[in-house]
């Protein structure tokens, strides 16, 4: 039995490099310049990695929101 070759190793390494950038870049980024790193990100060959970061940021994003004084019940 063969195990992963080390192309899909590296491969899924910088996946998960990129996903661990992608949420630092989307944690610090300007409120005006969200729109521009969001579909940058999306633009990523591995779409569902993108989509997973995006997903995580939109959903940090909400929870502070909720706690925020100017969200009415």
């Amino acid at each position: 039995m063969n195990g992963p070759n080390r192309a899909d190793d590296r491969s899924a390494e910088d996946e998960h490099r990129r996903f661990a950038r992608y949420l630092h870049e989307l944690a610090v980024v300007r409120d005006e310049d969200e729109a521009d790193l969001v579909t940058r990100i999306l633009r990523d060959p591995n779409a569902t990695m993108a989509q997973s970061a995006i997903a995580r940021h939109l959903d940090r994003h909400a929870s502070q929101l909720l706690v925020d004084e100017r969200f009415t019940a």
